[in-house]
């Protein structure tokens, strides 16, 4: 019996979409780092990536790729969030790159790398307009690039990347990815050799490649939440890959109340629990359901996907779910199970609650 709420992971189904996905890429000469940081470095998520056709597994926690590293290690890692410096020794154990911005961090990986007899891989990160990560000039970027280059020896300067959709809602559009593209050429005439990679963003890049605008010169991408959940992207960026699927996950939860109750809450004042004040369409009573679920196991219970046609989610709190159900055919009852399909922040939550379980199955 399984305990609920639970996500119900299907596996071949995610396999699928990770061949999908790194076949399409694949024809247009790029690889892939599947990006698991959404399952908290759930092993089994990584070999599904890997064995679809992810070249290397990619999380922006150590500690999840320390997971992979000790469940399979044969499969390479990527750090996608800089390390600081005094946690330069275990980046260099567990992950076999990662992306860098400081010198300060660079030498402190340089040093660790050195004490433990390893080569470590950097990609240094240049802001195109996103404004996270990365150094926000060319000349800083070839400062940087020359410094690894000679003088830590002990780093293999693998590449140079961008990102993009994060803190700034930018976009990848032709414009910053040509300059990313020319950044690269840059950075090659200076160290006079090719970069093994450049990384050109995450799953909205998808979205140029399809259309055909992505440089040449790009040839990596980091990619999690589009194998995981095209969902996501379809109701936000209305882009779909031909061949995903979108049932790779779903949240299940008992009924733990079924009732009629007014839509209008009497004699409200203040604000809710979450300090925002809500107005409600008085629509007389209606037949609701509780369950057993909240944000603290979902997070934003507003973009859960209800399964069940004509049920309405009307809000909730730390650990209730409430929703309308007058239009469903089906008459609900106390113990029945609810199924909901989620947004790629709901999936994130669901998997970094310990009282939300993981089903697989094949």
């Amino acid at each position: 019996m399984n305990h609920y709420p639970y996500i119900e992971v299907n596996m071949e189904l995610l396999r699928q979409n990770a061949r999908t996905v790194c076949g399409f890429c694949r024809e247009n000469g790029i690889d892939v780092a599947g990006v698991i940081k959404f399952s908290d470095g759930c092993p089994e998520i990584a070999k599904a990536y890997h064995e679809g056709g992810c070249k290397e597994i990619a999380s922006s926690r150590i500690a999840h790729l320390k997971r992979i590293r000790e469940t399979d290690p044969g499969i390479p890692t990527l750090l996608i969030r800089a390390p600081a410096p005094e946690e330069a020794e275990e980046a260099v154990r567990f992950c076999d790159s990662s992306l860098e911005t400081e010198l300060k961090t660079l030498t402190a990986l340089n040093g660790a790398a050195e004490k433990l007899g390893e080569k470590h891989s950097v990609i240094l990160m240049l802001d195109v307009g996103d404004l996270r990560e990365g150094v926000l000039t060319e000349e800083e970027l070839l400062s940087l690039a020359l410094a690894v280059e000679n003088r830590l020896p002990a780093l293999n300067l693998r590449g140079i990347g961008a990102s993009f959709c994060c803190f700034g809602s930018v976009l990848p559009d032709r414009e910053n990815l040509t300059r990313l593209s020319k950044a690269a050429e840059l950075v090659e005439q200076a160290i006079g050799r090719p970069l093994e990679t450049v990384s050109g963003g995450s799953s909205g890049s998808l979205i140029p490649l399809f259309r055909g605008e992505l440089p040449e010169k790009i040839n990596h991408l980091r990619i999690g939440g589009y194998i995981a959940n095209p969902l996501t992207m379809r109701l936000n960026r209305d882009f779909r890959l031909p061949g995903m699927n979108e049932g790779t996950f779903l949240l299940h939860a008992r009924i733990i109340e079924a009732n009629r109750k007014p839509t209008c809450p009497e004699n409200r004042s203040g604000k809710n629990w979450e300090g925002k004040s809500i107005e409600y369409e008085d629509l007389g009573v209606r037949n609701r359901v509780i369950a057993a679920l909240g944000s603290t196991d979902a997070g934003t219970l507003a973009n859960l996907l209800p399964m069940e046609e004509g049920l309405k989610i009307l809000g909730g709190s730390s650990d209730h779910l409430i929703l309308d159900t007058e239009d469903a055919a089906k008459k609900f009852a106390v113990g029945d199970e609810l199924c909901f399909r989620m947004r790629y922040e709901n999936l994130l939550r669901a998997f970094l609650s310990d009282d939300v379980s993981k089903v697989f199955i094949e």
